[in-house]
């Protein structure tokens, strides 16, 4: 079941048969190579998924809930709005690209040092 779990890539279910193999195993025995080298391809990838989302998550969260109203703000109130209201404007979406840059930054980062 491990095996056409991880040919099928669904690895959260090949995690959690690993999980019963190991479980299964009397106390104080180890697992064998290929039950430790299965686990570990298991652990890697559903780790690996995580992190991908969380990249996807840090870019795309803050430019819908941050950076794209304040944007659609400025672009409709063109020349009626205050002055206060363009500087305040701009700044949300400074620091909202700037949130996304880092927030991308530590995605690929923690996905680079994982592999």
């Amino acid at each position: 079941m491990v095996k056409l779990a991880e040919q099928a890539e669904h690895y959260k279910e090949m995690v959690e048969y690993m999980e019963k193999v190991v479980g299964a195993a009397g106390e104080g025995e180890e697992p064998t190579v290929e039950e430790h080298n299965l686990l570990f391809v298991a652990c890697k990838n559903v780790i690996a998924a995580c992190l991908v989302m969380a990249l996807i998550g840090s870019l795309l969260s803050i430019l819908v809930a941050i950076v794209m109203p304040a944007l659609c703000f400025l672009k409709i109130s063109k020349n009626k709005a205050k002055p206060l209201q363009i500087v305040l404007g701009t700044t949300i979406v400074a620091l909202g690209i700037i949130s996304a840059a880092l927030g991308t930054y530590s995605a690929i980062s923690r996905i680079a040092s994982s592999y």
